[in-house]
């Protein structure tokens, strides 16, 4: 999910944030970048999906290209469908007394085969994906400012945030790196991500020996191993005690 998706979430859920103690956001170059394309289908990820439905008038209109404006435009009104009616009904009827969904992890962490096609699939090579995610990379001034809007929402309720960057591996970065334009407009996120880090406790692990880890932790470019995410956690466990007391005080 962007930065975007999080804030309509809670905007549109209207939670009650005030036992909220704390908020991690993970920052990821993708996030950021106008060009992005989608890392199966290949084709351009000009917004996200759920901006169909939850965008404002004036989001509509700012995303570029003008197949988009109309597209988003006419989508504009009815705002939700009968099916999305009907289904809000039915989880109104019936959700409530369901259990809650265990958590499952992903199944390449329990099934060897579903592991080995995972880390055989072209798609997830880093050479390829960073192809997918940074395409003619261009920084977004938009997709900061709803950055900027989440942090504001999270600030009016008084909840400090943590920023994370979790690792990759390092050939992910080559793509942008091979070429002068898309190196500059991805040194305008390193920038913002310095920023970032003097307002903000953020943890930037840009590749695994920022860590202390190797790219035996990943599955593919960037998803862990079960042992990997062990022991990722473990170190962003014992690398958020100060930051934690500091956010959140000595109690």
């Amino acid at each position: 999910m962007s930065p975007w998706e999080y804030d309509v979430l809670l905007k549109e859920a209207q939670l009650d944030l005030r036992p909220v103690k704390l908020a991690f956001v993970q920052m990821d170059p993708w996030m950021f970048n106008q060009n992005e394309l989608n890392p199966t289908t290949h084709k351009p990820v000009s917004y996200p999906h759920e901006f169909e439905v939850f965008s404002s008038m004036r989001e509509r209109l700012f995303i570029p290209g003008w197949n988009n404006k109309v597209r988003l435009m006419l989508n504009t009104i009815p705002r939700y469908s009968l099916a999305d009616i009907a289904s809000a009904l039915t989880y109104c009827r019936h959700g409530a007394n369901r259990p809650p969904v265990p958590y499952e992890p992903p199944a390449y962490h329990t099934d060897p085969k579903i592991a080995a096609l995972q880390r055989a699939d072209p798609d997830f090579f880093p050479q390829n994906i960073s192809r997918m995610h940074m395409n003619d990379y261009q920084f977004s001034r938009y997709w900061q400012n709803t950055l900027e809007r989440l942090l504001s929402r999270l600030a009016h309720a008084n909840i400090p945030v943590i920023f994370i960057h979790p690792p990759v591996k390092r050939e992910y970065y080559r793509y942008v790196e091979c070429d002068s334009h898309r190196q500059a407009e991805y040194n305008r996120l390193l920038a913002y991500m310095a920023d970032l880090a003097r307002r903000y406790p953020f943890l930037d692990y840009k590749t695994p020996p920022d860590c202390g880890l190797d790219d035996q932790a990943f599955i593919d470019y960037g998803h862990f191993t079960k042992t990997g995410c062990i022991a990722f956690t473990d170190l962003v466990y014992e690398s958020l005690q100060d930051p934690l007391a500091r956010c959140l005080g000595p109690d």
